[in-house]
């Protein structure tokens, strides 16, 4: 009764291909795996040997015969690798073989197992592509210095732009600790260990600062590290992306200097024109009191004149003839003439005097 159970839980089972072979290695059972794995149904298999599963290249090596040898030897062989459908086609096929023998050890033949790992194999094969694409990106990147840290900070891998931007070949530099490119000052500060340390808790730290270059010389770099971890969440290590920005920090520094000398130079030139300024008001105001001063002293003497004139004119000291007359009359509109510049010129002076103040303002 309980080897009949067996025998049906065996034959009902669909995920995979159960039979069992004869001691020279032909087919003797074929459960429904087998059928919907295979494809062959038991009349057209049953008897057949089971290299008839096998690639070309698998029966030149001889691999069929070394399966049953090893589990002849071991108790069971087991194996991956390409298996072939009745249509022809091809499977990734996880295999095992177990020698079977009765109570006395004699063997009665073999039981074989299959299951098809053809969706893991093109995953595994997918995932494997798409590590290789990024393993090439990353390598060949030569603006990006991008590397790997173990979790102590050692530099386990090296790229074509590290080997660029810091002259190190990567024999030269693997395996020793990423604080060799800091500087002096960082190394006292502790920044390196600060940096993984802020990766540890944040995820990634971030900076611009100096670094080392194999020869000494320093780079201004932007420095990202990220901390690696697998599906468990456990630290796997640290990523390291360096870009040089030193043109960049040159080309702000250059900036910040022609700002400051511009911003010297406007000082300079606003003291000379407050200077220029001062001067010319003062001498405004030299110019001021020098119109009013010829003002008040021309328009005493002018009035004195015309005065004087107009008398004489008029006959005040006596008959004046007809053409001295005329020359006076000809005195008085010259003085008369004289007296208005000398009131313009005033006039303008309070009018300048009158506009700066509103200049100001404005």
């Amino acid at each position: 009764m309980r080897s009949e159970r067996f025998r049906l839980l065996v034959a009902g089972m669909i995920d995979y291909a159960i039979f069992m072979l004869d001691p020279g290695g032909h087919i003797v059972t074929w459960n429904a795996g087998a059928q919907r794995l295979k494809g062959y149904q038991a009349d057209e298999i049953m008897g057949r040997h089971f290299s008839c599963f096998y690639p070309l290249e698998d029966l030149e090596s001889g691999k069929p015969a070394r399966e049953l040898e090893m589990a002849l030897t071991e108790g069971r062989s087991a194996d991956e690798g390409w298996r072939l459908r009745k249509d022809g086609t091809r499977f990734w096929a996880d295999v095992v073989i177990t020698a079977v023998r009765d109570e006395a050890g004699h063997l009665r033949g073999f039981s074989k197992v299959t299951r098809d790992l053809t969706q893991r194999k093109q995953a595994d094969e997918a995932l494997r592509a798409s590590e290789e694409r990024y393993r090439l990106l990353v390598a060949g990147m030569i603006d990006y210095a991008i590397f790997m840290l173990d979790p102590g900070g050692h530099i386990v891998t090296w790229n074509a732009g590290a080997q660029r931007l810091k002259g190190y070949q990567a024999h030269e530099i693997m395996g020793r600790h990423f604080s060799c490119f800091y500087a002096p000052e960082d190394l006292e500060g502790g920044k390196p260990a600060r940096e993984l340390e802020m990766a540890l808790t944040e995820g990634r730290s971030a900076d611009e600062g100096w670094r080392l270059r194999k020869d000494g010389t320093r780079f201004w770099a932007d420095v990202v590290i990220t901390a690696v971890r697998d599906e468990a969440g456990n630290l796997r290590g640290f990523s390291k992306v360096t870009r040089d920005l030193t043109q960049r920090k040159e080309a702000e520094e250059s900036i910040r200097r022609l700002n400051g000398d511009l911003e010297r130079r406007v000082r300079d030139r606003t003291t000379e024109l407050e200077r220029v300024n001062a001067q010319l008001k003062e001498l405004g105001q030299r110019k001021d009191d020098l119109v009013n001063n010829l003002s008040h002293e021309l328009r005493t003497p002018l009035t004195i004149i015309r005065e004087s004139i107009a008398q004489v004119s008029d006959g005040l000291f006596g008959e004046v003839p007809a053409d001295q007359k005329r020359h006076l009359d000809k005195s008085l509109v010259n003085v008369d003439d004289l007296a208005h510049i000398v009131n313009n010129l005033l006039d303008v002076s309070k009018l300048e005097n009158l506009e700066e103040p509103l200049l100001k303002k404005s």
